[in-house]
């Protein structure tokens, strides 16, 4: 019954301006044509951190940090949908595979 009163939403920046895709990798170069390139103060030794975890996490369960960004971000009440930015045809699969791995 809760979940049914819990409004829709849209999480913005889903994939945290590409820190969630799994590209981007502490002391390597950020990937040229990324959001995240020039943007140096945004990748703090406690974000990297946080990546290196998940990315620990993702291959323990045979998966990629970007799926479980979308996966958590569509699990949680009142999700309605993730939109991910994409620049390239490549991204725009990656993002729409996660719906077909199954979650568990």
């Amino acid at each position: 019954m809760l979940a049914a009163r819990v409004p829709p939403t849209w999480p913005p920046f889903p994939l945290a301006n590409g820190l969630l895709t799994g590209k981007i990798r502490r002391g390597a170069p950020v990937p040229p044509g990324s959001r995240l390139e020039g943007r140096d103060g945004y990748l703090t030794d406690e974000r990297l951190d946080t990546v290196e975890a998940l990315a620990g996490l993702a291959e323990k369960y045979d998966r990629t940090v970007l799926e479980l960004a979308i996966g958590w971000l569509s699990a949680q009440p009142g999700c309605a949908s993730v939109i991910a930015g994409a620049t390239s045809a490549e991204q725009v699969r990656a993002n729409a595979a996660v719906a077909d791995r199954p979650r568990g």
